[in-house]
């Protein structure tokens, strides 16, 4: 139950305020979330949605059972992520947490007094495994994670993700900005999927009333919103003046110098590159009349570092305490929601109503003197064919249309009511139609989504994020004139860049001045599941680029980076050297010899670790699955033991050992003629002799994933079945070797042919005796027909669109686990090598 004075304590050191308190909808958030309600939240900008998203789980935290196991903060623009992860960071280190970044740095014992913040976006990948306590993500990392496709990730770890969604309190922010027929509806699908086994929070500041109606009925979450009275007690609120007025010309510097008088404006425009020109305009003006104005840029297309000196600068002159004036901030939609800056004069591009209306809450966002302040909205530039350039609001014209039309007819005044006027005159009818729309195909994007996590790992991943996400998804850019000399598995910051944005090299690829305009990066095959190799390959067209991997390489000759304007695009430059990432996104393999039965137990003991911090989820699980916790984790413990059974056929088990003989022949394992879980394996020392004996048969291991699965399918089916009191459902077994077949890859598939000597059931029953279990392995299959390898992985494995998808979240959560415990195990064994 909400202790109301508790909650205002904590917020008042969150907020660092004696005086303040939650505000009436920030309490009412707190109150529905922890009687384990959904909820849809309308506020406007600046009244304080993020910390009413936050409050229930940090107050379940300090003062109550977690009621969540974390919290998964998505926003539809990268850098409203950052913004908030700072901030956040800040208030809950005022409200006395110690804040950790790296999930892998947790002190194991303690789960309460320190927080694990991170960030996962395209720009800083930081917790690429959703593994933080509050994580601060875009959309398009939660949904594409979701559907078993993160684009951050390699398409064979597709699977690790999903699990991170149960037991977990997500967080939809400017729900306004997601595409309806792609990404909303996505998540629409994703939340009624996910019905009792995470909770959702919706938050919107402009979506229309009908369509707020329409999605608030169809997810069963509470309404709750800012009523007029408690609008005006918030600071700054009431004695609000904004005035709009509309230009029919496009945006020149002119425009902004003429009304600037030494005060505070801000220029937002509609793509990188226009903010690249206008800056670039600008800073000649204040050079041509001698000016002493501060000038920013600030786009998507700069390193952490470099933006990060400009945001911190931002509050100086923007912030709410902000004391410097005659600044000039010239952005993208970076600044439209999410940051808490404010300016006398809002210039900006036309722009669909609630991005006008989101990028109009950084005017007179405060109370006092800066709570007065002017909108200019200007007419979009055209083409040499008279057309208007809609940059990223193409598929918007009918919108953009209507909403020049609305906005030429504003005038005084324009509160929040008066603005929510005006969205309704754009966009009530559209959204109405769209959302209706939307969950009236629910059924068949059910369908669509099922078949898009059966095809995880399998080549469709960028397919799926288009129809299902959006068609703007990114990938990391490196700038380097001979990529292959490009360490992959140093930690480097890449560059973010739009797929889309690519086409503006299509001229340079049909008119070439360097030897290479671009390269990206594919992966190869070494023979061995565990250890990756990649190569570079240069792209002959654009195309290539939109459907290539995760890194592309653009020739310092047709690119350019400086701190100052960041990527430019078409413009020739310098190669430049990448700082310095938090961590690689490729780990370099790094092992010690390790016999199959420490692996094993390893794995076990890591994952029952992790599982600590997945209590809600287990819980949920068990509820929705009408199942004991206890034979949840005794099938899980049972999966983790289990995972590589594989390696035990006869095959791989000689060539692991003749590589140990060749790189360590006195190794103590050897001679206790044990069954061998890792070799001995240093990338530094061993990789170029890895690749020139990988035609050597005698090294060749082979595959061992799938054919561990087959192995033990039938001996776990048993298990179940002879489960104390036949708690637990025998088809679940298909979980757990689904789980084991693609604990390497998501989309395994492939069985090959295999023999195991028999004697290693034994030794198989004798750990799970020692794990506490009866033994129950009869025999591991081996030896598969034809028939059984041509269908083993495609029909026996879990297929959410034949049925399967009921054990969907539970195999997500297993296979999660699995992977988290198995990298965790092999991080130890790595820090061991490297001690040795």
């Amino acid at each position: 139950m909400l202790n109301e004075a508790r909650l205002a304590s904590l917020f008042q050191k969150i907020i660092n305020k004696p005086d303040a308190s939650p505000h009436p909808f920030q309490i009412e958030v707190t109150r529905s979330i922890l009687d384990g309600n959904n909820v849809m939240l309308i506020a406007p900008t600046g009244a304080g949605k993020t910390w009413a998203a936050l409050l229930p789980y940090l107050y379940a935290r300090k003062y109550e059972e977690q009621i969540v196991d974390r919290v998964i903060y998505a926003l539809p623009l990268r850098a409203l992520a950052t913004s908030l992860y700072d901030s956040t960071i800040k208030g809950c280190e005022r409200a006395g947490w110690r804040i950790i970044n790296d999930p892998n740095q947790r002190d194991k014992g303690c789960l309460f007094d320190e927080l694990c913040i991170t960030i996962q976006t395209g720009e800083r990948k930081e917790d690429p495994f959703f593994q933080g306590d509050v994580i601060f993500t875009t959309i398009d990392q939660l949904l594409s994670s979701y559907l078993n496709m993160p684009v951050s990730l390699p398409e064979k770890m597709a699977n690790i993700n999903a699990g991170a969604m149960l037991g977990s309190l997500i967080v939809l922010d400017e729900i306004h900005l997601l595409e309806p027929e792609r990404s909303l509806g996505t998540a629409l699908e994703m939340a009624t999927r996910l019905r009792g086994y995470s909770l959702f929070l919706w938050m919107t500041a402009t979506l229309s009333e009908r369509a707020i109606d329409l999605l608030k009925n169809k997810l069963n979450a509470k309404h709750i919103y800012v009523t007029k009275e408690e609008l005006e007690r918030i600071p700054g609120q009431l004695e609000k003046k904004k005035i709009y007025h509309w230009v029919n010309t496009p945006l020149e510097a002119r425009h902004v110098m003429e009304v600037h008088h030494g005060g505070r404006s801000i220029v937002i425009c509609n793509s990188v590159k226009r903010s690249q020109e206008v800056y670039r305009s600008i800073k000649e003006k204040i050079k041509e009349n001698n000016l002493t104005t501060k000038l920013f840029l600030l786009h998507s297309r700069f390193f952490n570092s470099d933006r990060q000196q400009v945001e911190d600068k931002l509050l100086d002159y923007f912030g709410p305490d902000a004391k410097e004036t005659d600044v000039i901030l010239v952005a993208t939609q970076v600044v439209e929601a999410g940051i808490d800056i404010s300016a006398d004069n809002l210039h900006t591009e036309l722009a669909p109503a609630n991005s006008l209306v989101q990028r109009a809450g950084r005017c007179a966002r405060y109370k006092g003197e800066r709570s007065k302040g002017t909108v200019w909205v200007y007419e979009l530039c055209q083409n040499e064919k008279g057309q208007y350039r809609m940059g990223p609001y193409r598929d918007q014209a009918e919108i953009v249309t209507k909403t020049r039309q609305e906005i030429q007819k504003i005038s005084g005044n324009v509160d929040y009511l008066r603005e929510k006027q005006f969205l309704e005159k754009v966009l009530e009818k559209q959204e109405t139609d769209q959302i209706a729309r939307v969950i009236a195909d629910l059924p068949r994007r059910y369908q669509e989504v099922n078949l898009s996590i059966e095809l995880a790992g399998k080549g469709r991943t960028l397919s799926a994020v288009r129809n299902l996400i959006r068609d703007v998804d990114s990938l990391n850019v490196l700038i380097h004139d001979n990529p292959e000399k490009h360490d992959l598995f140093s930690p480097v910051e890449y560059l973010s860049l739009p797929r889309v944005s690519l086409w503006a090299l299509q001229d340079l690829f049909n008119n070439k001045k360097e030897a290479w305009v671009a390269k990206f990066l594919v992966s190869g095959d070494d023979g061995n599941e565990e250890n990756g190799v990649f190569y570079w390959k240069e792209a002959t067209s654009v195309k290539q680029l939109t459907t290539a991997g995760w890194l592309v390489a653009l020739h310092p000759g047709i690119a350019c980076y400086t701190p100052e304007i960041g990527l430019a695009l078409g413009t020739p430059g310098l190669p430049i050297t990448h700082p310095a990432a938090l961590k690689p996104l490729i780990i370099r393999p790094e092992y010690q010899c390790e016999s199959f039965r420490e692996h094993a137990f390893s794995v076990v003991e890591e994952g029952m670790k992790i599982l600590e911090r997945h209590q809600v989820a287990l819980k949920n699980i068990s509820s929705k699955m009408g199942m004991e916790i206890k034979a949840l984790i005794d099938l899980i413990r049972i999966t983790l033991l289990l995972h590589d059974t594989g390696k035990l056929n006869n095959k791989w088990q000689e060539a692991i050992r003749a590589w140990q003989y060749l790189v360590d022949p006195d190794c103590s394992l050897l001679k206790k003629n044990e069954p061998l879980a890792h070799s001995t394996f240093s990338w530094e020392k061993h990789h170029q002799l890895q690749r020139d004996l990988q035609k050597d048969q005698r090294y060749q291991r082979g595959p061992h994933a799938v054919e561990g699965a087959f192995a033990v399918a039938n001996s776990l089916i048993d298990f179940l079945e002879n489960y104390p009191n036949g708690s637990i459902d025998p088809e679940l077994a298909l979980v757990a070797w689904t789980a084991i077949a693609r604990h390497h890859n998501a989309g395994a598939v492939n069985l090959s042919d295999f023999v195991v000597d028999q004697r290693m059931k034994n030794y198989v029953n004798n750990c799970l005796i020692e794990l506490g279990f009866e033994p129950f392995v009869k025999q591991l299959d081996d030896k598969p027909s034809a028939v059984d390898r041509k269908t083993f992985g495609e029909k026996e494995l879990l297929r959410p669109s034949a049925g399967g998808e009921k054990y969907l979240p539970f195999y997500w959560f297993t296979v999660r686990l699995l992977r988290l415990a198995d990298q965790s195990s092999q991080r130890k064994n790595s820090e061991f090598m490297r001690k040795g």
